[in-house]
């Protein structure tokens, strides 16, 4: 799916949230940290693994759609990001951004979700390849409450970005653990 559309989507959800009485919504900011193995495939099929690490800042709202199911809005960004490749030299992740729709189901004493949207990546390949790269991102993950406002956050999340004009494939799968306030 293009990134276009997927931004369509979360904006439209977003929209729908808007309109949905307050007493409905449900906002929320957290921070945490994103961890994970990251392949670099150029055009010529060369792959290089490596490992990112970023602190990551997100947002969002959660809208119920029954007593169990709710879909929502999240957007996050990272705060810097930590590159560590032993077969890629020069290469370097300044930002990671994603906005996404979540769409979760509530249990007893937690509750699990899907994310699907937009990811950009910043940063440069090499020397002669500095940008930005806009691709797709999909993820799963649970959240367990530790207080009325607050919950803990566990995710794997999964970007692919066909970077630049330079033929390259970035995929990076991370794992997210974060503090989630609920306001």
């Amino acid at each position: 799916m293009k990134p276009s559309v997927l931004l369509g989507l979360t904006a439209s959800t977003l929209a729908m949230g808007a309109a949905l009485p307050a007493t409905a919504q449900q906002f929320y900011v957290g921070g945490g940290f994103d961890y994970g193995s990251t392949t670099l495939t150029d055009d010529i099929a060369n792959t290089y693994d490596s490992h990112l690490g970023a602190p990551t800042l997100l947002a969002g709202v959660m809208m119920p759609v029954s007593p169990q199911f709710y879909l929502g809005a999240e957007i996050d960004t990272s705060l810097g990001a930590n590159l560590d490749s032993s077969s890629f030299s020069g290469g370097s992740v300044d930002n990671v951004s994603r906005l996404r729709a979540i769409a979760g189901y509530q249990l007893p004493n937690f509750s699990v979700f899907a994310s699907l949207g937009a990811v950009q990546y910043n940063g440069a390949l090499d020397s002669g390849a500095t940008g930005t790269s806009n691709g797709t991102t999909y993820g799963l993950g649970a959240q367990v409450p530790v207080t009325s406002n607050m919950d803990v956050r566990f995710e794997v999340i999964h970007d692919q970005v066909n970077t630049f004009d330079y033929g390259y494939k970035w995929d990076n799968t991370a794992l997210r653990a974060a503090a989630v306030f609920r306001f």
